[in-house]
């Protein structure tokens, strides 16, 4: 059997104490890959390729703990810039449900998301003891609305993240299908959450006042507000269990009919 059809069939990837790696993984595709676990590999910089990224259909677990060194996830410095095939193909992670990254103090974002190419079938996000993260996504797209809709998250954990400033600076996201969330010790993250009528938990980065001034000042219309926001230091919240530890979301005419 040749090494590309190995590789081809490999379900399960584990790589542990691999201190000479600094990456990223040098295959082309791991068409079957579903779970890809990465632990106490310190040299590691990059995890994936771009070109490898677009090559793992039916990646559902992402597993990544004690990697010191590690920068980014997928090694988007070294994406050619004069690749048209590089922009015509966005990345993404098509079956993607599962992400865990633990103690790993270099990183400083996930993973570039797009707003038509966000890993739709996400459940759990959990990033713990990665002091350098500044924010949870990497969005760079000329959108008016700017929002974000993860439409399976059932669960988010954010611990111990120093740096970490805000999910996407400047986006909205909506979690429809949340049952728990948790930050605890993220002394500058800016970002708010709240839950509306429909228990839709909603996560936005631009402070509450900010947004009331805007809407008053007629910079803003049909933009949303919250209601009695508070400021996001730690939060606790478990569906069915402690649901009056967010906040109330409002859209701006619900608020004016308050």
């Amino acid at each position: 059997m040749q090494a590309g059809q190995f590789f081809s069939r490999v379900e399960n990837i584990q790589l542990e104490h691999l201190h000479q790696l600094q990456g990223p993984i040098q295959v082309a595709s791991l068409q079957c890959l579903r779970w890809l676990h990465v632990s106490k590999c310190n040299r590691l910089k990059y995890l994936l390729s771009p070109m490898l990224v677009r090559n793992l259909p039916h990646l559902t677990h992402l597993e990544i703990n004690h990697c010191e060194e590690l920068e980014q996830i997928i090694e988007m410095d070294q994406t050619s810039a004069s690749s048209s095939q590089a922009h015509l193909q966005p990345i993404s992670f098509p079956s993607l449900e599962i992400i865990r990254i633990y103690k790993c103090s270099n990183l400083k974002s996930l993973f570039p998301l797009s707003i038509t190419c966000s890993p739709s079938k996400v459940k759990i996000i959990s990033i713990d003891g990665a002091s350098k993260l500044e924010r949870v996504f990497n969005l760079d797209v000329e959108d008016d609305q700017k929002g974000i809709v993860l439409p399976n998250l059932q669960g988010l954990l954010l611990k111990e993240l120093p740096s970490l400033k805000s999910l996407s600076q400047g986006y909205h996201f909506r979690f429809p299908c949340m049952h728990y969330a948790e930050v605890k010790e993220c002394p500058k993250l800016s970002t708010s959450f709240s839950i509306d009528s429909k228990r839709v938990v909603h996560a936005i980065t631009e402070a509450p006042e900010q947004v009331e001034n805007d809407r008053r000042e007629g910079l803003i219309t049909k933009e949303e507000i919250v209601d009695n926001q508070a400021a996001c230091n730690d939060v606790f919240w478990l569906y069915g269990y402690q649901e009056d530890t967010l906040p109330l979301y409002m859209n701006v005419d619900e608020a004016e009919d308050n």
